[in-house]
């Protein structure tokens, strides 16, 4: 209804519409609002019947995505919102912790044409466990390698494996290991971020990764290099 009042001839083009199918989450990461505001978090489920009123704007876009500050595989019909974002013909596309994710769901995700799926990251070791409780890295790992032997046995090329790096002032110190640990899972894109949205005191600190012009200077040639390792 709010596209119709906005846009009463036609839906606008656009490159992506991101949608989130969910706010309930299954994990508490110490820089997600879901973990600081839970006391007056409302958790819902978007319908199936209001998935489908966007099926026109779909049709007007090249990618929909499926994420939001909850864990979209909570939805119990992901994966009928996945054929039906498919079925409008644009690419689909998600960002998961890697907890709900067994060999079965694996198995649709690959079969179903996903062509898209982020795993969000805060370490490279055990670090991301303690900022992202609730996960394990491990697991994640053992997901990434899931989805590569199911893209093999269906000859595939997707779902594209992407990671989103938060990177906070008490990681930097693994700057330099990133490269090598994202090449062993053979993502195809990494986006490394900082957080930007300070949900506590306690986060302060860490979302300043440099306190002076020097320390950014100094970050920003690490940055360059490892980027250039990377690459």
């Amino acid at each position: 209804m709010l596209f119709k009042r906005l846009f009463p001839n036609n839906y606008p083009q656009l490159d992506w519409i991101q949608v989130e199918i969910s706010s309930y989450c299954n994990s508490s990461f110490v820089y997600c609002p879901h973990w600081a505001f839970r006391p007056n978090w409302q958790n819902r489920f978007l319908s199936l019947g209001a998935f489908r009123n966007l099926v026109p704007a779909f049709s007007n876009t090249h990618l929909v995505y499926l994420q939001g500050w909850g864990e979209p595989f909570t939805h119990p019909q992901f994966f009928e919102m996945l054929q039906i974002a498919k079925k409008a013909g644009c690419r689909v596309g998600t960002t998961a912790n890697g907890t709900l994710l067994d060999r079965e769901s694996i198995e649709k995700i690959v079969s179903q044409g996903l062509d898209v799926i982020g795993f969000s990251l805060a370490g490279v070791n055990k670090k991301n466990d303690k900022i992202r409780k609730g996960t394990h890295i491990k697991k994640v790992l053992r997901c990434v390698e899931e989805i590569h032997r199911a893209k093999d046995r269906y000859q595939v090329d997707n779902p594209e494996i992407h990671i989103a790096y938060m990177l906070l002032r008490s990681g930097l110190g693994d700057l330099e290991t990133l490269p090598k640990f994202l090449a062993n899972t053979g993502a195809a894109q990494t986006v490394v971020s900082s957080l930007s949205y300070v949900v506590s005191p306690e986060m302060e600190t860490e979302s300043k990764l440099a306190s002076s012009e020097e320390e950014y200077s100094e970050l920003k040639v690490r940055l360059l290099e490892i980027r250039k390792e990377a690459v």
